[in-house]
């Protein structure tokens, strides 16, 4: 499979799921309130992560 054909898969993937989560959620942390959608949410978790983890991994190999 080429880079392109699964690059495409991948962000049809992300559409679709954006489109199905776009219903608010309200996150409460102490006295901080904010509300957003899945969407946004999930992603961010997921950007976290991926930072997160290169940083992990980058501070091992050094």
């Amino acid at each position: 499979m080429s880079k392109l054909t699964v690059l495409v898969i991948l962000l049809s993937i992300i559409l679709v799921f954006t489109f199905q989560n776009t219903e608010s959620v309200e996150i409460v942390f102490w006295p901080w309130k904010i509300t957003m959608s899945k969407a946004l949410l999930s992603l961010g978790a997921f950007l976290f992560g991926l930072i997160l983890g290169f940083i992990i991994g980058s501070l091992r190999k050094g």
